[in-house]
């Protein structure tokens, strides 16, 4: 149904792009596309992307707004950005011409850029500059995208691992979505707040969000994003050793997320998810069923979590079966691993700590200057 959907949105606006090529016409092209791009972003993009170049995209407020968009859509059709240089000009040109929603959402690609680009401290410097272009006593506001700027400071500061901040803007992301009446996307940002709750090892919080979005995705017939909200509440049911609760969401989750195939093979990069089921019989002490599992994850060692868990988990019921030798030998990779990854982490987390002290040296000095022109304009 999605598909056909998009592609009536797309002839229409092929339909508009054939009969509509100078004056008012145009506006209302580059007018649609901005609504466009969030309801189906890849036929956004392409719409645009055909546009490019045309001799009658003219006049400079027309070619920003083109760029504008097309840089929205792009973002929203999850293509990454490369370069800052067209939106720079972009967020220039808006700067001085643009209206308070435009200058949000070109200081919001701005962010996204350099989010794209690995520079954390200049996203969040534009999507802060972004979020307080927002006339918020306006009924004009533009909500939507507001929210769409806290979740990405959230996520910018959750790939920091600064929990509390992380919390704090998913946190204003429902805020904004619910203003917005955006209800899948409050939902959304709502259920994220899992992750920075996992951070500050708040169990009780991460049960009640994870219940609460189970319920909220429900009610509005998502059933799929509803049983993939159980995630991590599959994983503390085990730690607490609540097996019937963990395999009623583990039945859950396979059964309705849409990430399993016909054999029962979950979709690629997902494969940590079947540590949950060799937990669970470990737990209930069916260890041959627990092995298979454990052993599933071993074609995907090269990636920390699922070796861990798999040599962990292997370790441990080779233990609990006295083979004493295949204990030792998955202990020994598991000890490893950790310690690998521990090293990885270190420094991942040092080139964060100066990108951080960087962005907090230029705002000082930045500060300093401001402060000096207040002195002698005096």
């Amino acid at each position: 149904m999605r598909k056909i959907c998009k592609y009536f949105l797309y002839l229409y606006t092929s339909v508009l792009f054939a009969c509509s090529k100078d004056g008012n016409d145009l506006v209302n092209i580059l007018e649609y596309a901005e609504h466009l791009y969030d309801v189906a972003p890849d036929s956004a993009f392409h719409f645009l992307n055909e546009m490019k170049g045309k001799t009658y995209l003219k006049g400079n407020r027309n070619i920003m707004k083109y760029e504008l968009y097309y840089a929205l859509s792009q973002n929203s059709a999850n293509i990454s950005f490369t370069s800052d240089s067209t939106i720079l000009k972009v967020a220039d040109y808006f700067e001085k011409h643009g209206t308070r929603n435009e200058q949000m959402k070109a200081n919001y690609v701005l962010g996204c850029v350099y989010r794209d680009l690995h520079d954390a401290p200049m996203a969040i410097s534009y999507f802060n500059i972004a979020a307080n272009k927002a006339d918020t006593t306006s009924n004009k506001c533009d909500f939507k995208t507001l929210s769409r700027i806290y979740g990405q400071m959230s996520a910018v500061f959750h790939s920091q691992q600064v929990p509390e901040l992380e919390l704090k803007y998913e946190k204003k992301a429902v805020d904004a979505a619910w203003k917005a009446k955006d209800t899948l996307s409050a939902i959304l940002f709502y259920n994220h707040l899992i992750e920075p709750y996992t951070l500050l090892n708040e169990d009780d919080s991460v049960l009640v969000i994870s219940e609460n979005s189970y319920r909220q995705f429900k009610e509005i017939g998502h059933l799929d994003l509803a049983v993939q909200s159980l995630n991590r509440a599959i994983s503390i049911h085990l730690i607490r050793e609540e097996y019937d609760l963990a395999m009623e969401k583990i039945l859950l989750y396979e059964k309705f997320s849409g990430r399993f195939d016909i054999d029962g093979n979950i979709e690629k990069g997902r494969e940590f998810f079947y540590s949950y089921r060799g937990r669970y019989y470990e737990g209930v002490n069916k260890l041959d069923s627990a092995e298979i599992y454990f052993k599933k994850l071993l074609p995907f060692v090269d990636r920390s979590s699922c070796a861990l868990a798999a040599y962990r988990g292997l370790s441990s019921i080779n233990k609990k079966r006295g083979n004493d030798t295949e204990a030792l030998k998955y202990a020994t990779l598991y000890a490893n691993e950790q310690s690998r990854a521990a090293s990885e982490r270190s420094t991942e987390e040092t080139a964060k700590a100066q990108a951080m002290y960087d962005y907090q040296k230029i705002l000082v000095q930045k500060e300093n200057v401001e402060s000096r022109k207040t002195i002698f304009n005096r």
